[in-house]
């Protein structure tokens, strides 16, 4: 096993959330890419009370589709269409995750390249395979013979992303869905129907992450407590590979606060069973006591114990990239989520996964106020 780097400090302590922006999101959209991109970004600005003169870092998870500087998208792209003009910038295609265009933004700032970053993430446009799926659909058939499971087991993951999602406005799918319509569905990856898996869309995304000491007494920033990511050569991207392993155990290794203590989680749900996978993972149940919290829908819905994905998740919203994890997390750890508001959240894990790779990482609410012991789960990784 590689050395653990030796680290003076947290870089990710340097910063805080401070702007969040949403396109409109659709099955299929008639609008172009940079459409979206302006519509996610100039609403981030206004969250974060910043004009575009004050962003001096731009960060577009994937970059641009053509040759740099000749692409409608990407970085350049999104600095013409909008004026800006950065100082630093960054478009890379080879992140840990859906979320790991985050960690340079985070060392820029830490580093002092900048001070104000825009973070955007268009989804919908590129590839729409699943080089995931043959993988992951082994790993779950081998999770369901192994502890005995039958697909109820990700019927009541499909039902808690709609339990979550007929509270949400601006779910794709809010409809109920029913054990007895789950398992009548047709099985086309074994053991998934469509019913498992995220649908496609297409929408934008922005964030804005600023150096914490430019925070004002105003703002409602977010705060990142602990991230941590992971690699390796098994390039299977199940949630339970060795880059996830790899990143939860760092993750807690990093962390001031223990999985008791998480209220929310945002995880990557491209299907039913990457959500049963990465609770196990994470450490936010025991090893094996996934599906045991699944049950029912109950405990990681709505009303649960730790519920999952209170916007609905990939699974209602559509394949919407890993910052709308992120901006939900923010949504609900500033108390503005709505009707679909979990009440006193202060602390959210979020995760997300890649080829081979994963990232994760653990949001607080700044201030964060003194909570109540309290908890309902026993969970492994609370002894350190």
């Amino acid at each position: 096993m590689a050395a653990r780097p030796v680290e003076a400090g947290r870089y990710e302590h340097d910063v805080a959330i401070t702007g969040l922006g949403r396109s409109r999101f659709g099955a299929r959209l008639e609008r172009t890419w940079i459409s979206l991109a302006v519509e996610a970004c100039g609403h981030a600005l206004r969250d974060a009370d910043l004009s575009g003169q004050d962003i001096d870092g731009v960060c577009v998870h994937g970059g641009s589709a053509g040759l740099p500087g000749l692409s409608a998208g990407g970085v350049r792209g999104l600095a013409y269409a909008m004026g800006l003009m950065p100082t630093w910038h960054d478009g890379s295609t080879e992140s840990p995750g859906r979320l790991g265009s985050l960690i340079p933004a985070l060392l820029a700032i830490s580093a002092g390249l900048c001070q104000h970053v825009l973070l955007l993430d268009v989804c919908g446009f590129g590839d729409q395979s699943r080089p995931w799926l043959d993988h992951t659909r082994a790993a779950a058939a081998a999770y369901l013979a192994t502890g005995g499971y039958d697909r109820e087991v990700l019927g009541w993951v499909a039902i808690s992303a709609r339990k979550h999602a007929e509270r949400n406005p601006d779910a794709l799918l809010g409809r109920t869905l029913r054990m007895d319509d789950y398992l009548s569905a047709e099985t086309i990856f074994s053991p998934f129907s469509a019913l498992d898996l995220a649908g496609p869309c297409q929408g934008a995304t922005a964030l804005i992450i600023s150096a914490r000491e430019l925070v004002g007494a105003g703002h409602r920033p977010v705060l990142i407590d602990a991230l941590a990511s992971g690699h390796s050569e098994d390039l299977g991207d199940a949630p339970s590979d060795a880059s996830a392993r790899a990143t939860a155990e760092r993750l807690w290794d990093r962390a001031s606060v223990t999985p008791s203590e998480i209220e929310l989680a945002l995880l990557d749900d491209r299907c039913t069973f990457d959500v049963l996978g990465q609770l196990e993972t994470l450490g936010l149940c025991a090893p094996g006591h996934a599906a045991e919290l699944a049950m029912d829908a109950k405990r990681i819905g709505p009303e649960g114990d730790l519920p999952v994905n209170p916007d609905g998740g990939r699974l209602a919203m559509g394949h919407a990239g890993g910052y709308g994890q992120l901006y939900e997390a923010v949504l609900q750890l500033r108390g503005e989520a709505g009707a679909r508001q979990i009440p006193g959240a202060n602390v959210a894990a979020v995760s997300s996964l890649g080829a081979g790779s994963s990232m994760a990482m653990l949001m607080t609410r700044a201030p964060s106020p003194p909570r109540p012991a309290r908890r309902r789960i026993v969970r492994p990784n609370d002894e350190r």
